[in-house]
């Protein structure tokens, strides 16, 4: 399952990452060429392709957040968050991906301070000495 939610999450990220690379290249364009475009809201494919990124992304991050909840890998509290997180990202209003931004800075934060796996210590088995 945590396989299955990384790939989906590492596909829907490179996804966006995708859509907010046009966004940052293309309207400035548009606004000097055909500034008429800009006024329409996106529809057919666009509006799809956005849709489609923002719900594999969601749905990939909310699927490995449950497989860190399982595995007890990380913080309870910020595996849940995560999952609160990934999932709001797929609902369209303003200011919902601060949630999975502050999860993902949380995990990150704490990957960093173990300088390990930590899962070595928390799920119980025999801390592993360190190769030097």
């Amino acid at each position: 399952m945590g396989l299955v939610g990384f790939l989906a999450a590492l596909i829907g990220t490179g996804l966006l990452v995708g859509f907010f690379w046009t966004n940052a290249f293309i309207p400035p364009a548009l606004a000097v060429e055909a500034p008429a475009v800009l006024d329409n809201e996106p529809t057919g494919s666009l509006a799809f392709g956005f849709i489609l990124s923002t719900t594999v992304v969601g749905l990939g991050w909310a699927l490995f957040g449950v497989s860190m909840l399982r595995a007890r890998v990380y913080p309870r509290v910020a595996a849940i968050l995560l999952i609160i997180g990934a999932l709001l990202v797929i609902v369209p209003l303003p200011a919902t991906g601060f949630v999975i931004d502050a999860a993902l800075i949380w995990l990150g934060v704490i990957s960093l301070r173990e300088g390990r796996a930590p899962s070595a210590e928390r799920v119980g088995a025999e801390a592993q000495p360190r190769m030097q």
